[in-house]
């Protein structure tokens, strides 16, 4: 095999799907070659790559047809895992999360002995940075193999799902090691930890520990290592589909405002956020109507007034972007800037695209409430209508903003408020 690894996942990867693909290629025989090659052969380079070939031939069989060479390739790949060349040993565990993906319910009687065999290998020295011979040192930082390993524990959960309830033992062993590699100061392993909390949570939620989950997904949004943010902000929406109200009760009270702070951020973090705040919004508008307009209208304002507050007593700016919302009654108000450089000095700053969202929320609240008034219903008391004025402020100050979404959505926002007090004029009316 090539020395190249790039080259290698290809050459092993094509070998796989080969296999699959044409019905005369006898399978069996190409397992039998290439175990005896890894057999044979003991240059590092060339055992890896039929090591990975291997799993790239179950992997695309799949199913009962991979379960017929299971033992015998797990078993290989397992010795070569306990290699101490820092290469076969790393392409062994890929090739063996590969076997596991694929084996489904085949893989069952096979669960104790790699649980048994992952668990010693990532509580040994084997793969510690500080304790690898100098000579494969280079070789060793290259291949994560620590991450493999969680990888291989991501798809033994995977592969039991919701059966991992009914084994105590399996899922006992899962957690302890899932618990030992989440604060791994690699980022590749902290990932893999994640996404194990992931899928224990959604098959047996009882095994993880709730408090400590979320609490650490919150640590996670202020990391500086992009995909460390963005698995979080994933794990974290999974959490709120299913329980907003326990996910903000178990979180520190600064999550909310970490939340929103994130919007500042480009690409898919962002996305993340906005589908988190946009399914905290439909599930808790009714219940939470005046804590969400109170919340709105503060980010709205501290975005607005961001330059205002950082004005010298000489009449300048401590630097930054214009403001893209102002506030207009409280640009002139004194007393209302000193209010908010004292209540809301914790509000993050919003960009433009923050502003737009917070916008598009402050809607979502209004339309969501208008559906439920009714003559019944709290009429001239009801949250929207004690804060209309407020509303309608921010509404007409963001459609003379020089931004066009912000300016839309003032209009926007506008125009739902006459349909609120349209609706409500003729319900008393009638």
């Amino acid at each position: 095999m090539n020395v190249d690894p790039s080259i290698r996942f290809v050459a092993g990867d094509a070998i796989g799907r080969l296999c699959s693909s044409f019905e005369d290629i006898d399978v069996a025989k190409q397992i039998k070659r290439l175990t005896d090659a890894v057999i044979s052969n003991r240059e590092p380079n060339s055992r890896a790559g039929f090591a990975f070939a291997l799993g790239s031939i179950l992997y695309y069989m799949g199913g009962m047809a991979a379960g017929l060479h299971l033992r015998t390739v797990l078993g290989l790949l397992l010795s070569l895992a306990n290699d101490s060349h820092p290469t076969v040993h790393f392409w062994a565990l890929e090739a063996m999360e590969k076997t596991i993906s694929s084996s489904g319910l085949s893989f069952s009687p096979h669960v104790q002995s790699c649980l048994g065999a992952i668990s010693r290998l990532i509580l040994s020295d084997l793969f510690d940075p500080e304790d690898v011979i100098s000579a494969f040192s280079n070789t060793a930082l290259e291949n994560p193999t620590l991450a493999s390993l969680v990888r291989c524990v991501d798809a033994i959960i995977n592969v039991l799902g919701p059966d991992l309830a009914s084994s105590k033992k399996s899922r006992v062993l899962i957690c302890l090691l899932v618990r030992e590699t989440e604060n791994d100061p690699d980022s590749m392993v902290s990932i893999e930890a994640i996404r194990c909390m992931q899928h224990l949570n959604l098959f047996t939620p009882d095994a993880v520990d709730l408090t400590h989950y979320i609490q650490r997904l919150e640590a996670n949004l202020a990391t500086g290592i992009y995909q460390i943010r963005q698995i979080s902000c994933e794990a974290l929406y999974d959490l709120i589909r299913k329980d907003v109200e326990m996910v903000f009760r178990v979180a520190q009270p600064s999550l909310p405002d970490e939340l929103w702070s994130l919007l500042n951020v480009h690409g898919a973090v962002a996305t993340e956020v906005e589908e988190i705040i946009r399914y905290w919004v439909e599930q808790t508008a009714l219940t939470g109507v005046k804590r969400w307009i109170e919340m709105c209208l503060k980010l709205l304002t501290r975005s607005g007034q961001r330059d205002i507050l950082k004005t010298d007593p000489k009449g300048d700016t401590n630097g930054g972007d214009m403001p893209e919302f102002i506030d207009e009654a409280a640009a002139f108000s004194s007393q209302t800037v000193g209010k908010i450089a004292a209540e809301e000095a914790s509000m993050p700053y919003l960009r433009w695209q923050g502003v737009s969202f917070a916008l598009n929320c402050l809607r979502l609240v209004v339309e969501l409430n208008l559906k439920k008034l009714s003559i019944n219903s709290d009429g001239p008391t009801h949250p929207i209508v004690l804060s209309v004025g407020d509303l309608i402020r921010s509404a007409f100050t963001a459609s003379t903003s020089t931004v066009v979404d912000i300016r839309l959505g003032g209009l926007n926002l506008l125009h739902d408020l006459i349909k609120v007090w349209a609706r409500l004029s003729l319900l008393f009316i009638i």
